[in-house]
């Protein structure tokens, strides 16, 4: 599957990867190591059966792509000033993985009509960029965005919750977004998102609209928000004992929960919750527990603002 990540009038570059890719020397982060990237330009109206094309450092180290630029070098050594070239309407480089703890790489690939243009100063037909992230020194996600994939680095946690490594906000968008091994909060704001904690305990929380939250391994908090006049669904895919959900906006002997035994998503049905938080006999939030009986859950506790399965 290819990602388009340049467009102008006549011309388009796809990439096999988007617009980023991990250099991939950490377990289970093998994404980039020894892999073939390949680009792609198409024509709107076709014009030229074959053009020149040229990768270019931009920012960065150098040495992901070194083999591969060590014989086209350009006026300098290698990780100096240096090109990959060739000819065609496709480019494929092979990303070289190091150990090295360095910057994230970027590149520029540009496609021009003749090999003697950018030695010129004519401009490309098109180009594009994309980054090396390095994985060796930064802790980074796979994000699903728009349709496209690409790797980002989530911030530091400054919350009150002490066992918090880092924390991703997600956008208005839908998103799909999967952590490592940390303890992650995600909050992923506006749009019918999925989240992923994977190892670590993880605090998942979707934001608005219908969204799928998966702990994954280790000890997991899930928040659902029916504050924000927006209604909300949470399907909760692996909930184990000892787990929490807090759903806020609750006010005990104002709110009321509706319970039914099997409701949801098809493929992701089980016992749902559905909370009219405000006593107007509207449904503002909802929760499905998928694959659970209510027998299989904890009573709830009820505080003012906070109705917490614990």
């Amino acid at each position: 599957m290819s990602t388009v990540i340049a467009k102008n009038g006549n011309y388009t570059i796809s990439s096999s990867f988007g617009t980023s890719v991990m250099e991939g020397t950490i377990s289970g982060k093998s994404q980039g190591a020894g892999a073939s990237l390949s680009f792609q330009i198409d024509q709107v109206t076709p014009v030229y059966k074959s053009f020149y094309w040229e990768v270019q450092p931009v920012t960065g180290s150098t040495q992901d792509f070194w083999s591969d630029f060590f014989s086209n070098v350009v006026g300098g050594e290698p990780a100096d000033q240096f090109a990959l070239s060739g000819f065609g309407t496709t480019a494929s480089v092979v990303l070289n993985a190091d150990s090295l703890k360095e910057s994230d790489e970027t590149f520029r690939i540009s496609f021009y009509r003749s090999a003697l243009d950018p030695h010129n100063g004519v401009a490309p037909e098109i180009s594009a960029t994309f980054t090396v992230i390095d994985d060796d020194s930064k802790y980074v996600i796979p994000v699903i965005r728009g349709g496209q994939q690409s790797y980002e680095e989530p911030t530091k946690y400054s919350g009150p919750v002490s066992y918090l490594q880092y924390q991703f906000l997600g956008s208005a968008s839908a998103e799909v977004v999967a952590g490592g091994d940390a303890n992650d909060f995600f909050n992923l704001l506006g749009g019918d998102d999925a989240a992923n904690g994977g190892g670590g305990n993880d605090v998942l929380d979707g934001g608005t609209g219908s969204n799928f939250l998966t702990g994954g391994a280790g000890h997991d908090v899930f928040f659902l928000d029916g504050r924000g006049g927006t209604t909300t669904w949470a399907t909760i895919t692996d909930w184990e004992a000892g787990e929490e959900l807090s759903i806020w906006g609750w006010h005990p002997g104002v709110s009321k929960a509706t319970w039914v035994d099997n409701a949801g998503a098809a493929g992701w049905t089980g016992v749902t919750m559905h909370g009219d938080l405000d006593g107007n006999g509207t449904i503002d939030t909802s929760v499905t527990w998928a694959g659970m009986t209510r027998a299989q859950l904890p009573s709830p506790f009820e505080f003012d603002g906070l109705l917490w399965f614990k």
